[in-house]
């Protein structure tokens, strides 16, 4: 996989970092980053509650298909379920 393009603030708690060793963390932390933010998931971490039909869906299908639509329907929101 490609690593993606982002800015990531890394605080250090004292000077005696060098920038090597700062450049590395921040290739471990995209490199788990790329891991975690996968759509599998995407969908194990969220549910669909859909207020029209008053339904809470956490099958990973339904989520999957109501994600992938060009256009959200009103009062249909992703929520996480961390």
């Amino acid at each position: 996989m490609k690593s993606p393009n982002r800015d990531l603030l890394v605080l250090v708690k004292d000077d005696t970092m060098s920038e090597r060793a700062i450049e590395q963390e921040v290739k471990k932390l995209n490199t788990m980053l790329m891991h975690v933010e996968t759509s599998d998931s995407f969908l194990n971490a969220h549910e669909v509650i859909d207020l029209n039909k008053f339904q809470i869906t956490r099958n990973r299908n339904q989520v999957r298909i109501v994600s992938k639509e060009k256009q959200f329907r009103p009062f249909i929101f992703f929520s996480n379920l961390n």
